[in-house]
């Protein structure tokens, strides 16, 4: 993959990042933390202590995951969220996994990706249903009429 320059910073690193995290094992990974812990989280205003517990949960599989990237890359954590933020900031959205990283150093950015999962799922479900009721119509049989005989 070529380097990328954003606003002066070389993203080469950034890449190789995004793809290691956008590889099955990783998103796996992350799909299955959020599928099970989803429901934990609400959309009302209270913070409850198991938000900050699946959080310190998420932080605990994020950092397994990456260390293996790190050392393969030679490069530390730090470095890793220094440039994921610098990136953010010049160029917001530009890249995937920088939503899942900065949720490992941000208590609300991880409430919000999983709010975020939680609308999405509540979303297709609610498509589901829509698709379902109308697959169960039921349709007039054909050569049917209204009219009495």
């Amino acid at each position: 993959m070529e380097p990328v320059e954003c606003n002066g910073l070389d993203t080469s690193l950034i890449q190789r990042l995004e793809d290691f995290c956008t590889a099955a094992r990783f998103t796996s990974a992350i799909d299955d933390f959020i599928s099970a812990h989803v429901d934990d989280f609400d959309f009302g205003e209270e913070q409850k202590l198991i938000y900050y517990e699946r959080y310190q949960e998420y932080i605990q599989l994020i950092e397994r995951m990456l260390d293996e990237f790190l050392q393969n890359e030679g490069v530390t954590q730090d470095e890793v969220f220094s440039l994921c933020s610098k990136l953010t900031e010049a160029d917001p959205g530009s890249v995937t996994c920088v939503d899942y990283l900065l949720a490992v150093t941000e208590y609300e950015q991880f409430h919000q990706l999983m709010l975020d999962f939680k609308n999405l799922r509540n979303w297709e479900f609610d498509a589901d249903d829509a698709q379902a009721d109308a697959l169960s119509w039921d349709a007039p049989e054909e050569g049917a009429s209204d009219a009495n005989p």
